[in-house]
């Protein structure tokens, strides 16, 4: 009756209100899986006349994105990431100053206190920290509002490889007793040639891992590594992820100068993936005011959502405190100069603040 009902308020001819109300009895099987208000017509839509539907509504892919994409909480309109999630960089690093290899995570269990000095609560803040020296940051972060990811991939590895366990599920598996559930990942070259069939196999068991886990999936594209780009290179790396049926929560990207590739960016997820979280854009060690001056270039792009920056705030302190040159309050000073320098046109410079909120359960709710 709330189908027909639907079209008749609309004014729509008798023989829609009637079509749509069956499209809706059909979409009720899955609308107890949904929150409240998004079994709508965007899940109706999808029983078009004459298509032929899985009998079993999980069985159906575009379904399941939909479920999926529209009960991931909580929001992000803006993100201010801290990437600490490196491991090889550190270990290169505590080598390079002759420092002990173990004092890498009494450094990374500092970075939830230099996250919280400049964000004070504010859930637009977040935090890329690994398992492998991060694990005591990963845990204090429990009880506060801050978005948190963690990487799964072997650095360096080609074809993909996975830390932990030989399979990606079980890992996740572990990360579930973790706060939060965003997994970065690396992947195919953005150059003119398809995938190789190892690392895209691997994504594609990765995704699925992701979804049957309740993690989101942060896949981290840098395509200047496979050599010379232009505006349609990194669009074109996406397109071969698409193809593969792999729908990324996120995407982390490097920063572009020239509009034309943004404009291409938007309209690729546009077309494949209206749902998507969006893009955080990485910063490869660049120097702060060149950081600011990309970041300021992207903040008029709506699918551009922030940053995920590490090695440009951290790289200084990491060096001197490994050394003993300074000491934890002195490392936590942070550069909130680069949250500062993000901002969209008309907005009001830098992230709003929030009072914090602090949870027994694990944040953000979908990562259990």
């Amino acid at each position: 009756m709330s189908g027909f009902l639907r079209g008749w308020l609309r004014r729509r001819a008798a023989g829609d209100g009637l079509r749509l109300r069956q499209r809706l009895r059909r979409h009720r099987r899955l609308a107890p899986r949904l929150r409240a208000g998004d079994a709508d017509l965007a899940g109706a839509g999808l029983f078009p006349q004459g298509q032929d539907r899985p009998r079993r509504l999980r069985d159906d892919t575009e379904l399941e994105h939909l479920h999926w994409a529209t009960t991931r909480r909580p929001d992000y309109p803006q993100l201010y990431v801290l990437a600490m999630d490196h491991r090889s960089q550190f270990e290169d690093l505590a080598r390079d100053l002759g420092a002990d290899e173990a004092r890498i995570e009494g450094f990374k269990a500092l970075a939830l206190a230099a996250v919280h000095k400049v964000a004070a609560g504010d859930p637009s803040f977040g935090l890329l920290l690994d398992g492998r020296f991060g694990q005591r940051g990963l845990e204090a972060a429990a009880d506060y509002p801050y978005w948190l990811g963690r990487p799964i991939e072997r650095p360096g590895s080609r074809p993909l490889e996975f830390e932990g366990r030989p399979r990606c599920s079980s890992e996740l598996a572990r990360m579930a007793a973790a706060p939060g559930g965003q997994v970065p990942g690396p992947l195919p070259s953005g150059r003119r040639r398809e995938p190789e069939v190892a690392p895209a196999t691997q994504l594609i068991r990765l995704a699925d891992a992701c979804r049957q886990t309740r993690h989101e999936f942060l896949l981290e594209i840098i395509a200047s590594r496979a050599g010379p780009v232009d505006a349609t290179t990194v669009r074109r790396a996406m397109e071969q992820i698409y193809a593969l049926g792999v729908r990324p929560d996120w995407w982390k990207l490097e920063p572009a100068a020239d509009p034309a590739a943004w404009v291409s960016i938007a309209r690729t997820i546009q077309a494949r993936d209206p749902l998507c979280r969006g893009v955080v854009l990485l910063g490869q060690s660049a120097q702060e005011e060149a950081l600011v001056a990309a970041f300021q270039a992207a903040a008029g792009v709506d699918i551009v959502k922030g940053f995920a920056v590490g090695r440009t705030i951290f790289a200084e302190p990491a060096r001197l405190w490994l050394t003993g040159a300074i000491d934890d309050a002195e490392a936590t000073a942070g550069s909130p100069a680069i949250s500062r320098g993000w901002s969209r046109p008309g907005a009001p410079p830098g992230p709003r603040r929030s009072r914090a909120r602090r949870r027994n359960s694990r944040w953000p709710p979908h990562s259990d």
